[in-house]
């Protein structure tokens, strides 16, 4: 029997839905790799319980067959479209400030590190300074 869905179109439609331009963005949002998506689109499949995770108001049947409505939801009223439309955004938004916010972490960490080392060798200079430039051993003892 000869599979004929198109999963490459719901791949799509899918991020179409999400307002993603590019297939990285799509990729991320998934916590997939681009060239893991980019398989998907090459060979027509796709990991259908994890874009049902990821994408909760993607209706199950369309995801399996590509027939009937996408969305779950129903949409009754334009502000509720609108709402919708938001609420994707927004978690979009944040999954992106979720992996700045690690790499900043990183940063900060990175520049503590810095700051320890500014802080010893600023304390060895006023060493020198208060010594009026003689650089005494800590291990040297008088006789």
């Amino acid at each position: 029997m000869k599979d004929d869905i198109d999963r490459k179109h719901i791949l799509n439609e899918i991020k179409s839905t999400y307002k993603f331009k590019k297939d990285s963005e799509f990729a991320r949002f998934l916590g997939i790799k681009p060239q893991t998506l980019a398989s998907w689109h090459s060979r027509n499949t796709f990991d259908i319980d994890l874009l049902y995770a990821k994408c909760p108001n993607i209706n199950a049947d369309w995801l399996l067959s590509g027939k009937g409505e996408k969305s779950k939801l129903v949409k009754n009223t334009e502000s509720g479209v609108k709402y919708i439309e938001e609420l994707e955004s927004y978690k979009r938004q944040l999954a992106i400030c979720e992996e700045n916010t690690n790499i900043y972490r990183e940063r900060a960490s990175n520049l503590d590190h810095k700051n320890k080392a500014l802080q010893q060798k600023l304390n060895h200079m006023s060493n020198i300074i208060e010594n009026n430039g003689y650089v005494f051993d800590d291990d040297f003892q008088d006789y």
